[in-house]
């Protein structure tokens, strides 16, 4: 692992650039420029001073992570009735499409998990951004394209800035030129967020700040994630918020130097699992990776070959009447080699039959079971193992009705209903449902 990396956040009106060290087991700051380019600025310009603050910074070819504005990120908690890894990745795209006026092809997910309780369920937090706001953010980088490690939502490192946060929820604010990142954070958790269109420069900067708190606890508890939070910490500013801010919130307020040390703070977290990187640049990244990791092992393969090669040299005149008997041996069993060959060949070809046809009976037996009120979006068949559908329904007796169905199946076995909710329509109120059911052996 290198042990320099950079951090940047990058705003309408310029950016924030840190050089990060690691040390005693996690990364601080080194030394910073902070650029603010005023109103108007070009996205062409901050790509030319942010080259230049590289510069100054001495950068070599270091790893570039990009602190992500909350207010170009979306932040939302669900919980899902499962614990397996894949079955919360597939779902994640269905809840942003529920969360966001967006089509799923225009935006970026990504996700990490609060916490599993024992009926099962995995609480999640979801982050979404847009595929413009990612895009321009790439276009300003693109000199240094091939150094971006990962895009991370700048309030992951205010929470690890925020050290010692109790499992008890706590608000942490940071107040930038034109707005203030809000968000509510538990331990290392990052519960809930949003940006508030607050100017550092207003006159009543502490009385709109505390109302803008005030909305974000009542729309955190309208989430129904966790115990309400008791404690509000603000980043170190020049102005003196904590008493009105006190007095407005009625909850007692701390100050915290948490600017630069948030941006190093987002390398002490596992970003690697929330990182919004939009998806064809991280394959990009990896496949560039991959490329580099086998050209080191052909080269090494290269020189191990030739080296086995000059050793058989050697040793290969000693051989040589062996071989001409082995040969001679291998002559006379040929004949029943190439008959066992063509037994193989039939068996192979009987058992490819008998998977399609037990693919038809599959299939038939789907259609047969699913009421004609029930409309199938999807239907995904693992050979031998399970069928998951997906669709709508009129409402929810529909979906209970066909489980049943499945229950007295001869093919199936240990149906359930994955997940099932309600979405109205411009007419009326439907049902999405996904039903898994694994094949009898």
């Amino acid at each position: 692992m290198r042990r320099t990396k950079f951090v940047i956040k990058i705003s309408d009106t310029g950016f924030r650039l840190v050089r990060c060290a690691f040390k005693k087991g996690r990364w601080a700051v080194c030394s910073s420029e902070n650029d603010v380019l005023g109103a108007g600025v070009t996205d062409e310009l901050i790509t030319e001073k942010i080259g230049a603050a590289l510069k100054k910074l001495k950068f070599r070819n270091e790893s570039l992570v990009v602190s992500l504005p909350q207010k170009i990120v979306a932040l939302r908690q669900f919980k899902v009735p499962s614990v397996e890894a894949g079955e919360i990745a597939e779902m994640v795209n269905f809840w942003a499409l529920r969360y966001m006026p967006y089509p799923i092809e225009e935006m970026v997910t990504a996700y990490s998990l609060i916490k599993q309780d024992e009926q099962g369920y995995s609480y999640v937090n979801l982050n979404v951004a847009h595929r413009k706001d990612a895009g321009r953010l790439l276009k300003i980088l693109n000199p240094w394209a091939k150094n971006i490690e990962a895009f991370v939502l700048s309030s992951y490192g205010l929470v690890a800035a925020g050290a010692n946060l109790k499992e008890t929820p706590a608000v942490i604010v940071s107040i930038e030129e034109s707005c203030a990142d809000i968000i509510i954070a538990s331990g290392n958790n990052l519960l809930f967020g949003r940006a508030a269109g607050v100017s550092a420069q207003d006159d009543r900067l502490g009385e709109k700040l505390a109302e803008e708190i005030n909305k974000t606890i009542k729309a955190y508890y309208r989430e129904n994630i966790a115990a309400g939070p008791d404690k509000v910490i603000v980043a170190q500013t020049p102005y003196n918020l904590s008493s009105v801010l006190k007095e407005k919130t009625n909850l007692p307020v701390e100050e915290l130097d948490l600017a630069e040390p948030a941006l190093a703070a987002t390398l002490n977290l596992s970003y690697r699992f929330i990182n919004l990187l939009p998806p064809e640049i991280k394959e990009n990244k990896e496949n560039t990776a991959l490329s580099a990791q086998f050209g080191k092992i052909a080269v090494l393969f290269l020189l191990s070959a030739l080296a086995v090669f000059f050793s058989f040299v050697v040793i290969f005149y000693g051989y040589h009447s062996r071989l001409n008997a082995f040969k001679s041996e291998a002559d006379k069993i040929y004949p029943e080699v190439k008959e066992l060959a063509a037994i193989k060949q039939k068996i192979d070809a009987l058992s490819k039959k008998a998977a399609q046809a037990r693919t038809l009976d599959v299939l038939y037996e789907v259609y047969r079971i699913i009421p004609a009120g029930l409309a199938l979006s999807s239907l995904s068949y693992e050979q031998g193992r399970e069928v998951i559908l997906r669709g709508n329904a009129q409402g929810l007796n529909g979906v209970l009705d066909s489980l049943a169905l499945f229950e007295k199946s001869d093919i199936f076995k240990d149906a359930k209903v994955n997940y099932a909710a309600k979405r109205k329509t411009k007419d009326s109120e439907i049902v999405e449902f996904e039903i898994i059911a694994h094949l009898k052996s």
